[in-house]
């Protein structure tokens, strides 16, 4: 959700896309690296791992390590970063920013919303989805995800995605239209655990 804002706004200001990452998703002590997994064997010589050179096509001597590749797409406009996790600045010539000119060719507009009156607001967001905007919405509510189910109508273009950590410990998504479909759904088994114990203290 953050990256799409980051995305968004940075089609408006002066700011490329790997500040405005780093601005929104503020990794520890503003190192843009920090935002790159790391993995065992990072802190090895480029002769011995893999290059960053691969993707950004610079200096062959610079350092190994995981790389960071993030994409975002609107129509056949794609805005891409590329770093690794020895970057420290957003704005040093080894962060590959692709894409930025066209991109900012048309400015999108971008709002965040807090959820708090969650049925009100779960409505007027379906009812702009239905008038033809694209609305992104994040949350670990379960009382927001079941007013969206209950909210929504067959015609309605509503995407569920589930993100979860696969046997490789790396990040995955899952997507459906239906709620029931939604696997695996941590928020619902946290709420159905949270009432089993309840009622299990009640008898």
């Amino acid at each position: 959700m953050k990256v799409l804002y980051a995305a968004c706004d940075s089609s408006k200001v002066d700011v490329h896309f790997a500040e405005k990452l780093m601005r929104v998703l503020l990794p520890s002590g503003r190192y843009l690296g920090r935002l790159v997994k790391r993995q065992s064997g990072s802190t090895k010589r480029a002769s011995e791992g893999k290059e960053f050179k691969e993707i950004h096509g610079l200096l062959e001597k610079l350092a190994s390590g995981p790389v960071a590749s993030v994409d975002v797409y609107r129509g056949d406009r794609r805005l891409g970063v590329r770093f690794s996790n020895r970057i420290k600045s957003p704005n040093s010539s080894y962060v590959s920013v692709s894409g930025a000119d066209s991109w900012k060719d048309s400015s999108l507009k971008s709002t965040y919303i807090p959820v708090k009156e969650s049925g009100a607001l779960i409505d007027v967001l379906l009812q702009l989805q239905r008038a033809g905007v694209q609305v992104f919405l994040a949350t670990h509510d379960y009382v927001i995800l079941k007013e969206i189910d209950l909210w929504t109508r067959d015609e309605d273009a509503v995407a569920f995605h589930s993100l979860y950590f696969d046997e490789t410990g790396e990040i995955a998504c899952r997507t459906t239209s239906n709620y029931l479909d939604i696997h695996p759904n941590a928020i619902a088994d946290t709420f159905t655990d949270l009432y089993d114990r309840e009622i299990e203290r009640d008898l």
